[in-house]
């Protein structure tokens, strides 16, 4: 109030409430302590020191987020100032146990991978092609289903979570697969699942 600052002025005390503050550069989360640095306070024109004119204080962190700073007069300076800063979010990265998968087999048969990322970010997967290839995820392993002979792309989606940014992986899927009845399937598929040495899994010995 005008009573405040007439009885500060009275005893040489200068408030700092109206001060121009700059602060130092943005943040970006990586695990250690953050300190956000106020670069300059300048009061009616002169630039004060710190621990001299002021102190600062809730200017720390480690997570991602936003978080205000106290800029506190002392000596000839009085009053409190707040000011917002943040530590913005790292990128996401994942990774994943292959990077494509061919399965060769009966209609039906499952593959797994596992999923590494940054953080602890949900998973989901989905499929360019629900016909080809079906994937669940649980926890940070993938099964996929190849249901149909063709190609399909699993994509890997990590959300984000409090430090870490939304990414995401794709895995490349080939499927020749066949049924176990070995009449139900084109001479084309038979002769792909047997160069693969993958007959034997599908179909009974004897069967024509």
């Amino acid at each position: 109030s005008k009573e405040d600052k007439a009885k500060l002025d009275a005893v040489g005390i200068i408030s700092i409430t109206g001060a121009t503050v700059t602060l130092g550069g943005s943040l970006t989360y990586n695990g250690s302590t953050k300190t956000k640095t106020v670069s300059s306070v300048v009061v009616n024109g002169k630039t004060l020191t710190a621990g001299t004119d002021y102190v600062v204080s809730g200017n720390t962190a480690t997570n991602a987020g936003t978080y205000t700073l106290v800029i506190t007069g002392i000596g000839q300076y009085a009053g409190a100032i707040g000011r917002a800063w943040e530590i913005a979010k790292a990128n996401g990265s994942a990774s994943t146990s292959v990077t494509s998968l061919n399965m060769v087999g009966a209609i039906g048969m499952t593959r797994t991978f596992t999923v590494l990322r940054s953080g602890d970010g949900a998973i989901t997967v989905s499929s360019s092609d629900v016909s080809v290839a079906q994937a669940t995820v649980s926890g940070t392993t993938v099964t996929v289903k190849a249901v149909k002979s063709g190609s399909a792309t699993i994509t890997v989606n990590v959300d984000a979570e409090t430090n870490y940014k939304a990414t995401s992986k794709t895995v490349a899927i080939t499927a020749t697969v066949a049924s176990a009845t070995l009449n139900d399937n084109a001479w084309a598929t038979i002769k792909a699942i047997s160069d693969a040495g993958a007959g034997a899994s599908v179909w009974s010995v004897g069967a024509t």
